[in-house]
């Protein structure tokens, strides 16, 4: 039983931030669309078996299969998990945590889907990963200023950082006015001279 095997590698919110962030484990939405919908039926399948329903004709549930993956792909919130997760979805979901349903159908699975994206654990997994982000740019940011800092002791200058501002001299400024000035009458001196020319 596959479906029960895997549930509990996402039991706490810790180890679903685990499985969330491995890359190695494949997103549904990237995944062949065979295999998908495959997939969809052996889990179509599995939860007829658990909840004692008549095992379906194989072309209901080849529809059901192909309906179900249509309407998770226009998702990108849901196309974004997990098999893993997906399967923890329609555990609680037939057992009545995401709210009524009648019979496994191509909408229950989908809206076991988007209860298990609300759901208390999987909003807590994201939080330890949101923190788990700012918590290695704060570290890169101290890495970064710890390197700028024993660079500039050892007497390296970077480059490419900020460019320390010169100090002007009020003599320099007087000077930089003067020259201005002069430009300034020499322009208009040019200008006189080629009007009274025509």
């Amino acid at each position: 039983m596959q479906f029960f095997q895997t549930s509990s590698d996402i039991s706490t919110p810790e180890m679903l931030a685990n499985v969330i962030a491995n890359t190695s484990i494949a997103r549904y939405k990237d995944l062949p669309k065979e295999l998908r919908i495959d997939w969809l039926k052996a889990q179509i399948y599995t939860l007829c078996y658990i909840l004692h329903y008549q095992r379906p004709a194989p072309i209901d549930t080849t529809v059901d299969a192909t309906f179900a993956d249509q309407m998770i792909m226009d998702d990108s919130g849901i196309s974004a998990l997990k098999q893993v997760e997906m399967q923890e979805a329609f555990r609680r979901g037939i057992a009545g945590e995401y709210d009524k349903f009648y019979g496994i159908t191509a909408q229950s699975l989908v809206l076991f889907l988007k209860g298990y994206r609300t759901s208390a654990k999987r909003q807590q997994a994201l939080a330890i990963l949101y923190n788990q982000e700012q918590q290695r740019v704060a570290d890169e940011k101290l890495k970064e200023n710890r390197l700028l800092y024993e660079l500039k002791l050892h007497g390296f200058v970077n480059p490419w950082g900020k460019k320390e501002k010169k100090g002007v001299t009020a003599e320099e400024s007087a000077a930089h006015r003067e020259k201005v000035r002069r430009q300034a009458e020499e322009i208009l001196t040019n200008t006189k001279d080629h009007e009274t020319e025509k």
